[in-house]
């Protein structure tokens, strides 16, 4: 067995499962944004790039020994884990720190699992308030107008992603009452803005469906207005082509399929990017760490990153299996699940990104880093996410990667579905077309349900960026891992009808004591109601 090098980190036990953080880290501060009205338009750039640096800062809960506290990149690892596409090997090794996601151990509001999640939107929420309030609207400065839309369109995703986490929706596990006798049909998170007080804060109710679109939407046209006609020189901010994706996502959680189809071709149309090619995929050396031309929003880690330097509390760590020293390499091995995988033609590229099981006439074609490590990968293993350079022995290259926050494949199989809502037959050319121009020239769509044969593509396009949660929420599409052949491991094997109630997050404990006005009118506990199905 590998042994992980900790670093300068140390290893504490998972089950240490204790509250941190404060209602103070999602109210912005006086101090903050005063200082920086009173300097330089360089202090004004530099409270702007807090934003990225914010979403890769990991121990944001201020523990070291709680190691899936790796920052935003953490969200992506347990929308995956929570669906039927990201399987994780049986770990001898005993790392993986997100074991109690899969399994649905320590979902409650008491557990730091869920305050991890909490912590990591709102502080980014608290950095976006911050840039909100140094950049005013009506200067007639584009620069300054520049800053105020990404700063808007930074909070309107993370508001936006927060809603869809925590909106309850119907399911087959719990009903739309609280565990406190109140409805809760339609409620998202508490809304906390750069206006917000403390006083407020502490009685803030949790904002309907419709309260909290309308505030979404407001930040998005504003974003736009501000943004029309701007060019930021790097993807770790959003530009105007970003914005119209955010609304195309946005479109698609309101169910208004033309204005999300809409946005969706104008952001294909804006930025100039281009889905992935076949090279680019499967690269050794730069492969998903390095935001190419389909890239419209990224975070990019550099070497004086904190958690570049810890060797282990980063994106590469966790889901580059190919490593020597990240926790990924040392055995909770992140694999495909074997429903999803087979789904694939042979003809398509993507399945190159998996290691494919013994027979298969795949098998040994799959480009990997370290051919001599072969055998020791289990079946269905991802190669999707390589380390930086494709180096799998130094940290300090290998960890200094990018992960994306949106491609523009994504626009393309929004378009596709978007349109498949109302008119299947222009929804599949849209889908056949995206396939076989860019990922698999042999691709048909058999299927007669449109809107089911583009969450699959999107399933496959996007294993691992955690995406797909959404979509499985969205369109109530059931989680599967019991069927034969399973590569999920015991404890993880759900079968839902319908999305999981798992899936409507629970609000943490902190905060429900602290703001009066949430507490009773949390979604239902999901404790014991879902069992695994182990073979």
């Amino acid at each position: 067995m590998k042994k992980i090098k900790l670093f300068t980190l140390g290893l504490a036990a998972a089950s240490s499962l204790i509250l941190t953080g404060c209602l103070e880290e999602t109210i912005p501060t006086n101090g903050v944004t005063e200082a920086a009205l009173q300097t330089s338009p360089k202090a004004g750039e530099a409270l702007l790039n807090a934003m990225p640096a914010q979403q890769k800062e990991c121990l944001i809960l201020g523990r070291s020994g709680l190691h899936f506290d790796i920052g935003y990149p953490g969200m992506l690892h347990i929308r995956d884990v929570m669906t039927a596409d990201l399987a994780v090997a049986n770990s001898p090794s005993g790392y993986d720190w997100y074991e109690s996601y899969e399994m649905l151990e320590h979902m409650g509001n008491e557990y730091i699992f869920m305050q991890y999640i909490w912590n990591t939107y709102y502080r980014t929420i608290l950095v976006a308030n911050n840039s909100v309030a140094v950049f005013p609207a009506g200067t007639g400065d584009k620069t300054v107008d520049a800053y105020r839309g990404m700063s808007l369109a930074t909070r309107a995703a993370m508001y936006l992603e927060l809603a869809q986490l925590y909106e309850w929706l119907p399911n087959a596990a719990t009903t739309n009452m609280s565990d406190d006798g109140f409805d809760i049909t339609g409620l998202t998170v508490p809304i906390v803005t750069n206006e917000t007080s403390q006083q407020n804060a502490a009685d803030n109710p949790r904002a309907t469906h419709a309260e909290m679109s309308k505030f979404i939407l407001e930040d998005l046209t504003e974003a736009e207005q501000l943004l029309t006609g701007y060019r930021y020189d790097d993807v770790d901010q959003p530009n105007i082509e970003v914005v119209y994706g955010l609304k195309a996502r946005y479109y698609m959680w309101e169910a208004n399929y033309a204005e999300a189809a809409r946005y969706a071709r104008l952001a294909i149309e804006t930025g100039g990017h281009k889905p992935l090619t076949s090279d680019e995929w499967l690269s050794t050396t730069q492969g998903f760490n390095t935001a190419f031309s389909s890239w419209m929003w990224g975070i990019h880690y550099v070497a004086e990153d904190y958690a570049v330097k810890t060797g282990l509390l980063c994106w590469a760590s966790w889901m580059c299996n190919e490593t020597l020293y990240g926790y990924a390499g040392a055995e909770p091995f992140n694999l495909i699940g074997k429903e999803l995988y087979d789904r694939m033609n042979n003809t398509d590229f993507r399945k190159l990104s998996y290691k494919a099981p013994q027979g298969s006439p795949l098998a040994g074609r799959e480009p990997i880093i370290y051919q001599n490590a072969y055998s020791s990968y289990p079946d269905y293993t991802s190669f999707k996410f390589r380390p930086g350079n494709g180096d799998i022995e130094d940290p300090n290259v290998g960890n200094v990667v990018s992960y994306p926050m949106m491609r523009v494949e994504e626009m393309y199989l929004i378009e596709a579905e978007a349109t498949a809502h109302t008119n299947p037959a222009a929804g599949k050319e849209l889908l056949e077309k995206f396939v076989t121009e860019y990922r698999d020239a042999e691709y048909k769509c058999e299927s007669a349900d449109i809107v089911d044969a583009c969450f699959q593509q999107k399933r496959i396009e996007f294993w691992g960026e955690g995406i797909t949660f959404f979509d499985y929420k969205r369109l109530n599409k059931g989680v599967d891992r019991t069927y034969e052949g399973s590569n999920f491991k015991d404890g993880t094997r759900f079968k839902t009808t319908g999305r999981p109630g798992w899936m409507n997050f629970i609000i943490t404990r902190q905060e429900t004591q602290s703001n009066k006005a949430v507490n009773g009118y949390n979604n239902p506990s999901i404790n014991n109601l879902f069992t695994s199905v182990d073979e």
